[in-house]
């Protein structure tokens, strides 16, 4: 005759692993959404830092870094003839 506690307990633990799969199946598609968006989002900071996706705002970005750096030359060819 069988043990009726070893089978509840069985069962218990069996419901208990169930329920823990199904909790981690719904974080496991949750963090799948999340590095969906995430790579999403990489993809397109890869586009506007290559320069395919036009973007106002970092092209005047790129235009002030380009005359910052004209600028820093100029003044420091105009320091090395001084000397």
């Amino acid at each position: 005759m069988a043990d009726p506690k070893w089978l509840k307990d069985l069962q218990t633990h069996t419901q208990g692993a169930v329920k823990e799969i199904a909790k981690l199946r719904k974080q496991n598609k949750s963090l799948k959404t999340q590095l969906d968006a995430a790579k999403e989002k990489l993809v397109a900071a890869e586009e506007a830092v290559a320069g395919t996706t036009p973007d106002p705002e970092a092209e005047a970005w790129r235009g002030e870094r380009k005359e910052i750096r004209r600028r820093v030359a100029r003044l420091s060819k105009t320091l090395e003839e001084l000397l």
